[in-house]
């Protein structure tokens, strides 16, 4: 499953490569505005802490976000393209934040890699929106609890609305003006 998930994140890498030029820029610009906010010193002093979840979980967990817009992100420390869109999401959390946003990533990095790979990651890019870690024995499990139109591939960015119902979809790099625009659809 591993290795065919990893032929088609290379499937994909090539056709989203031209858009990751352009997000990759988007995303500096965006850093360099968000280097300028303070860090949360508890992130710096406590470290970020990852917790995990089980498909059979998925369901209370998307219905403890309602009433907020739920933004989830699949990813891995290993994926070019979710490197790639990862500061975009961070700005994207700072705006929508105090709006009624919820961003939370879920990684899809092995167990091991957490520790040596994930929490430097994220702390190099100062993340201040969940991090969860799914743990599924059975990754179809999972796949099958978000969507059956999904095959697994990452990045994969899903909107719920503020009645937990799934808003928007999108498999490979997101989109930022598209990603934007359904957040505002979904907080209305």
């Amino acid at each position: 499953m591993k290795q065919a998930l990893i032929s088609l994140l290379v499937i994909t890498g090539l056709f989203t490569s031209l858009n990751a030029r352009a997000l990759t820029d988007r995303a500096q610009k965006a850093k360099a505005v968000t280097a300028k906010a303070p860090a949360k010193t508890n992130v710096a002093q406590a470290g970020p802490k990852i917790g995990t979840l089980k498909p059979a979980d998925f369901a209370k967990f998307k219905d403890s976000a309602k009433g907020k817009v739920l933004v989830l992100n699949f990813w891995a420390t290993w994926c070019g393209p979710c490197v790639a869109e990862f500061p975009e999401l961070v700005a994207l959390d700072t705006k929508y934040r105090d709006k009624g946003v919820k961003f939370v990533g879920i990684t899809a990095d092995d167990p091991e890699d957490v520790q040596p790979k994930v929490i430097p990651f994220i702390k190099k890019h100062q993340v201040k929106f969940d991090i969860v870690q799914q743990n599924a024995e059975d990754s179809e499990a999972m796949l099958n609890q978000i969507t059956k139109d999904w095959n697994g591939v990452i990045p994969v960015t899903f909107v719920y609305d503020k009645q937990g119902n799934l808003a928007y979809s999108r498999f490979g790099i997101i989109d930022r003006d598209l990603l934007v625009a359904e957040i505002e659809k979904a907080l209305k």
